[in-house]
C-alpha cells in the first residue's frame, strides 16, 4: 500500500469517526442548545 492510499483511508477513517459523532449529537438532541454546541465542538476537536 503506497503513502497516498494509507493517507486516503486514514482520512476517511477520520470522516466516518467525525460523521457517525455529529449524527449521535444531533439525532439525540435536535434543538442547538448550548450543551448540544458544546459536544459538537469537542468532537470537531477531537
Amino acid at each position: 500500500m503506497g503513502f497516498f492510499q494509507k493517507l486516503k483511508a486514514g482520512l476517511q477513517k477520520t470522516q466516518d469517526k467525525l460523521v457517525h459523532e455529529i449524527k449521535r449529537i444531533v439525532t439525540r438532541s435536535p434543538k442547538l442548545t448550548a450543551a448540544t454546541i458544546e459536544e459538537l465542538e469537542a468532537a470537531l476537536i477531537a
